[in-house]
């Protein structure tokens, strides 16, 4: 099986030549769901690399299995919508080339490479979607002279979902949204954290309490409200993980809060025990985002055991249910933000929160969502080749 998947990711090349990502991908149970996989080639933007300690190369993971990982997409490829044109222009053919190769086209949107991709795949056996936001907000959101990009982008994700031949959402939200003329739909997200690796061992939380917020720190992630709501709250710590073009005016809001003292920005941190050990070390999980479609770092908190208080935005309250393993509050709000806070640290309700979100995290590893996707990839392959024996096909653990 020659799988291809395109989206707007970025892959960068490390100086050994080698093609890192900056979140390790679950490949190896791909293999072990679908031991026909005999290529995947990444489509994506590709950037140069000088230090590749915090990232995680791919293209050598499954050498030892006989499956081939292959890269390629748009170099140095500059942000902002205007520079889509000329990148596009220039790889096309390759783009096409590539399409022609495959057995199934793993279209992850939105994304206006998908969306090419898409128009010329109707000969490819199997077409999957993946959808994981909503362009039309984040258009907005990030450049908001080009709405009108963000609405067509968001009609072309529906007309995809609706002729793949297997829809996957991160969220039901999602879903409801840009699924309802699907033939076959599953809610979905690329969980990474293994049933192995969820944390159970929290007792009581620490004084003072300890916030973690964990993304890039631009204006849609709403660090801004954060800052404001830990300014009105005393006895509380809030670690910052994470970089973005907003920094240095969090940092000076910070201190004409008065806050520069209780808040640590750590950077950037390797996503794996790096980013989970400062998680275990954590007493909740902020996330006050303006936008989102169901965003990993809340399923990666819970599955190292802490309660979330974030945004009703998007997909978040699908798996942070108020009141249960989190708190909800609404979108550009720090006073009820704050109010939140006060409450998450409250030793018995932090207790039953964090409890509840142990519990949910279970159904949110790797095996629990990405099996029923390979599955179903896996079955269809199984009838395509319907002489295979059932030990060439393989079975998903």
């Amino acid at each position: 099986m020659n799988v291809f998947y395109i989206s707007d990711n970025e892959y960068y090349i490390g100086p050994d030549g080698g093609y890192y990502t900056t979140a390790n991908l679950p490949l190896r149970f791909w293999h072990d769901c679908i031991p026909a996989l005999k290529t995947i080639c990444f489509w994506g933007r590709l950037r140069p690399a000088t230090n590749t300690e915090m990232m995680f190369r791919l293209d050598d993971v499954l050498q030892d299995r006989g499956v081939r990982i292959e890269f390629d997409g748009p170099r140095n490829q500059p942000s902002g919508p205007r520079h889509y044109l000329t990148a596009i222009a220039r790889n096309l053919p390759a783009l096409r080339h590539r399409i022609r190769e495959a057995d199934v086209l793993w279209a992850k949107t939105p994304s206006i490479y998908s969306a090419l991709a898409w128009r010329f795949s109707r000969r490819v056996p199997f077409r999957l979607t993946q959808q994981v936001g909503h362009a039309g907000l984040a258009v907005h959101s990030v450049y908001p002279g080009f709405g009108l990009a963000g609405k067509m982008l968001d009609w072309v994700c529906r007309r995809m979902a609706a002729q793949a031949d297997l829809a996957t959402f991160v969220s039901e939200n999602l879903r409801s949204l840009f699924g309802k003329q699907a033939s076959s739909a599953i809610v979905f997200h690329q969980a990474g954290v293994y049933r192995s690796m969820l944390y159970t061992d929290r007792r009581s939380p620490h004084s003072p309490f300890r916030l973690l917020f964990v993304g890039r720190i631009s204006p849609e992630k709403g660090l801004d409200d954060l800052l404001r709501a830990v300014a009105v709250v005393p006895d509380v710590v809030l670690e910052v993980v994470g970089d973005g073009p907003m920094r240095d005016s969090y940092m000076q809001l910070a201190d004409d809060l008065n806050i520069a003292s209780r808040v640590v920005w750590l950077g950037r941190l390797r996503w794996g025990e790096p980013l989970f050990s400062r998680m275990r070390e954590s007493d909740a999980l902020v996330l006050p985002s303006l936008t989102e479609g169901l965003p990993q770092v809340v399923i990666e908190a819970m599955c190292m055991g802490l309660p979330v208080v974030a945004t009703a935005a998007g997909g978040i309250p699908e798996i942070v249910r108020d009141a249960e393993n989190g708190l909800l509050v609404p979108v550009r709000d720090s006073r009820a933000l704050a109010s939140a806070i006060e409450r998450i640290r409250l030793p018995a309700f932090w207790v039953r929160a964090q409890r509840q979100a142990t519990v949910i995290a279970q159904s949110h590893t790797v095996e629990a969502q990405w099996g029923p996707v390979l599955e179903h990839l896996r079955a269809w392959w199984a009838e395509r080749h319907a002489a295979m024996s059932p030990g060439e096909v393989g079975i998903c653990a």
